[in-house]
């Protein structure tokens, strides 16, 4: 009977372990600083022609990678994004969106890096509807991760799936669900 339970529990991790394309190793993963020395490297964030999605792009990078430090220089320099965007905006609707993600930036400055992947959540939110109205010109892909707090979303301007919010736990946890722009 012992080993009945022993066989089973193995083969549920398994197969937990395996639809989530669990990798033990770390694999390596560059995340561009906002420093203007980093310029030379290329990840996602330097295809980003707006400045908001570009700062996004570096969060999400920043927490695939694992890097506390990078997230919060990230989070630094799309608050200045969209600070200035609010300065220069002239329709109220998208007055109202950046606000919405000025506050959130504001929180996330304040938070520790496990709140911070929470509040990754409420950022692709604001992010989504942020692009309706303003359509990046690059190619979005939208992906899922079923596993975390019960299943959430992330952009990413590559379609291999890399997990933000698992960093390197459970890297390559999630879909593609669809390609916007």
């Amino acid at each position: 009977m012992k080993y009945n339970k022993l066989i089973f529990l193995t083969l549920s991790i398994a197969i937990t372990l395996s639809s989530c394309n669990f990798s033990p190793s770390k694999p390596e993963v560059k995340v561009v600083s906002p420093s203007p020395q980093s310029q030379a490297n290329t990840l996602e964030v330097t295809r980003a022609s707006d400045p908001i999605l570009a700062g996004y792009m570096a969060i999400k990078n920043a927490m695939v990678a694992d890097d506390s430090l990078s997230v919060s220089l990230a989070i630094e320099t799309l608050h200045s994004s969209i600070e200035e965007r609010i300065k220069n905006s002239k329709q109220s609707t998208d007055n109202a969106l950046y606000v919405k993600m000025e506050s959130l930036a504001l929180e996330m400055k304040n938070q520790n890096f496990e709140q911070q992947r929470m509040s990754l959540i409420d950022l692709t939110a604001a992010l989504l509807d942020w692009n309706k109205s303003n359509p990046s010109a690059e190619k979005i892909y939208l992906q899922y991760c079923p596993m975390y707090q019960g299943g959430n979303y992330w952009l990413s301007m590559n379609e291999q799936v890399l997990n933000p919010y698992y960093g390197s736990k459970m890297l390559r946890c999630g879909v593609v669900e669809k390609v916007l722009n």
